[in-house]
């Protein structure tokens, strides 16, 4: 549902999205570039807890105005998108993490064992 709202604004505001953009880019100069670079950053990053704030840090610039809102609109889903992705990349990390310590536990556990059964073999030999 979300998206389609979205979809209908940008189709109704064409022209607008396009002159705003371009508004928001010349007056602000090279602010823009530092504010979109640590974005990417933060979306790579492993720990969820950035990119929230990443996102806090964009309604900080929301009142310089309703251009800026309307365009704000539309990266709000990206970024909530960009972020479950993460989300999602970082619980299957974890989950493939445990997988493994669980194998190598399983085998740790197998070693031991092993190693008891020749111990006990050793002994009942030296008797």
């Amino acid at each position: 549902g979300i998206f389609l709202m979205d979809t209908d604004e940008i189709g109704s505001f064409p022209v607008e999205v396009k002159n705003e953009a371009e508004s928001s880019l010349s007056s602000l100069g090279e602010p823009p570039s530092p504010i979109a670079s640590p974005n990417p950053f933060a979306s790579s990053n492993p720990f969820t807890p950035r990119s929230p704030a990443a996102s806090s840090s964009d309604p900080s610039n929301l009142p310089s105005s309703n251009d800026a809102r309307k365009i704000k609109k539309k990266t709000a889903v990206s970024v909530m998108e960009e972020m479950r992705k993460d989300f999602l990349k970082a619980t299957q990390a974890m989950k493939e993490t445990d997988e493994k310590r669980l194998l190598i536990l399983e085998k740790y556990a197998n070693d031991i064992s092993e190693m008891k059964d020749a111990f006990i073999d050793f002994l009942r030999r030296q008797n």
